[in-house]
């Protein structure tokens, strides 16, 4: 099974680029946007994040399928579009727990 993954390039997000699982991990750490899972008919997954640098406080990354297509979108941009046989299924991801922040 292949995983790629995805985070926001630059403060204005209208695009994504490929990074790293690292990468990505950190993006929904300490970014506020929150993500996407994408599970394709191939077996593999693509995971979308934005990251700490995103404008836009409050706005969260979310797809939406409209006649079969799936779109990844963060505030009205589109990041990734999946025609309607290239996809099975996908769900959003919370931002994770910042493993810095005091429990106190």
């Amino acid at each position: 099974m292949v995983e790629k993954y995805y985070a926001a390039e630059g403060p204005l997000a209208s695009s994504v680029f490929e990074v790293s699982a690292d990468y990505f991990a950190e993006g929904l750490t300490y970014g506020r946007a929150g993500g996407v899972r994408v599970d394709l008919a191939d077996g593999s997954t693509e995971w979308i994040t934005g990251t700490r640098y995103l404008n836009g406080e409050g706005a969260r990354v979310r797809a939406e399928a409209i006649e079969g297509v799936l779109e990844v979108i963060y505030l009205g941009e589109v990041w990734r579009t999946y025609p309607a046989e290239v996809w099975t299924g996908w769900s959003l991801l919370e931002q994770l727990p910042d493993p810095d922040a005091s429990g106190s």
